[in-house]
C-alpha cells in the first residue's frame, strides 16, 4: 500500500501466508463443560467456535478469539495478546489436503492398523501387532513426509528426526484413531536450540494415550495434534492408575476437549485421582511453520509488516 500527502510518500508492505491449524496452541469447536479458571494459562494462539466459560482470572498469553464470546461478559480473564469475539474459523469438512499430499509424494496405506516406531530418520513399521517389522528410511517410505492410513488406526512411539505428518482416517469402529503407545519425541528438542524436527498427528476421530505399562509413568508427546471429530484423551482415564504428567510440546486442535484424568478438589486443592496431570507447552515454531500438508484454516496470517 502506497500513500502520499503533498511531497511525503510512504509505503507499507505486508507479507501474508495461508494459515494452518498448527498455528494454534489450543482450538476447540465445542467447549462442553470446560470452565477456564484462575491458574489456567494458555501460552500461544487460542480459538474456540463455542462460548468461553470463565471463572476468575485465567491468563491467555497469545491472541485469543471466540466465535460466541465469553460467559460472563465482560470477564476478568487476562487476554494479554488481545481478544476478538465473533471470529468464525470452523474445522474443515474433510481432510482432503492431507490426503492429496499423501497421494502426491507421500505414503498411502488402504486399510487395517499400522504400527510405527520412529528411530531418528528411519521408521520401523508393520501392519499387524505380531508381524515382522520393516525398517525404512523416512525419505524413502514417504518422500514428502506424509503418511496416511485411509481406514484404520495408527499405533505410534519413538524419536523423530524429520518432518512428518501422520493421518488416520475412517469413521468405522476402530478407525480414524492414533494411539500413543509410548513417548513420541523429537531427536532435537527445539527448546534446546535449532531443530528442524516437526510432527503433525491428524486423526479423523481421536488421539488416545494407550493404557499400558510404558504409559503409567509420565508421557511425552511432541507434536501438533488435530482431531476432526474427537479430542486428545487417555484410554480408560477414569480407572487407570495415577500416571504422572502428560508433557505436550506443540498444540491441540480438537472438535471437543477430551479427558486425560480425574481430579478431586474436596480439600480445596485439586488432587489427581486417575490418569495424568497436564503440562502443555506451545511450540512457538508453529506460529508460522506447520507439518507437511497440515489442514489449513482457509484464512491468512501476517508474516511481516514493514513501513
Amino acid at each position: 500500500s502506497v500513500g502520499q500527502l503533498d511531497n511525503v510518500r510512504d509505503t507499507v508492505v505486508v507479507l501474508l501466508q495461508p494459515s494452518s491449524f498448527a498455528h494454534y496452541a489450543y482450538y476447540s469447536k465445542v467447549e462442553g463443560s470446560i470452565t477456564w479458571i484462575t491458574g489456567d494459562t494458555v501460552w500461544g494462539p487460542f480459538h474456540t467456535q463455542d462460548v468461553m466459560k470463565i471463572s476468575g482470572s485465567p491468563v491467555f498469553k497469545g491472541p485469543a478469539s471466540a466465535k460466541k464470546g465469553t460467559n460472563p461478559s465482560p470477564t476478568s480473564a487476562r487476554f494479554e495478546g488481545g481478544f476478538l469475539e465473533g471470529v468464525d474459523i470452523d474445522l474443515p469438512l474433510s481432510l482432503t489436503q492431507t490426503e492429496n499430499g499423501a497421494m502426491s509424494g507421500g505414503r498411502v496405506l488402504a486399510s487395517g492398523d499400522l504400527w510405527l516406531i520412529f528411530m531418528g530418520n528411519k521408521v520401523e513399521w508393520k501392519t499387524t501387532s505380531s508381524g515382522t517389522p520393516t525398517v525404512s528410511n523416512i525419505s524413502d517410505f514417504a518422500p514428502n513426509g506424509v503418511i496416511l492410513l485411509q481406514a484404520g488406526s495408527i499405533h505410534l512411539s519413538g524419536v523423530l528426526d524429520a518432518r512428518v505428518t501422520l493421518g488416520a482416517l475412517g469413521t468405522g469402529s476402530g478407525e480414524g484413531k492414533i494411539y500413543i503407545e509410548d513417548d513420541i519425541k523429537y531427536a532435537h528438542d527445539p527448546r534446546n536450540g535449532e531443530s528442524t524436527n516437526i510432527l503433525g498427528l491428524i486423526a479423523e476421530n481421536s488421539v488416545i494415550i494407550k493404557d499400558n505399562t510404558q504409559n503409567n509413568t509420565n508421557v511425552v508427546i511432541q507434536a501438533s495434534i488435530f482431531c476432526r471429530n474427537g479430542g486428545l484423551t487417555a484410554e480408560i482415564y477414569g480407572s487407570r492408575p495415577v500416571s504422572g504428567k502428560l508433557d505436550l510440546l506443540g498444540g491441540v486442535i480438537q472438535y471437543q476437549r477430551g479427558a486425560v484424568g480425574t481430579f478431586s478438589s474436596s480439600s480445596g486443592t485439586p488432587v489427581i485421582k486417575s490418569g495424568f496431570k497436564k503440562n502443555y507447552v506451545y511450540d512457538d515454531r508453529f506460529y508460522l511453520d506447520s507439518p507437511p500438508y497440515y489442514p489449513w484454516t482457509g484464512g491468512y496470517q501476517i508474516v511481516s509488516w514493514i513501513e
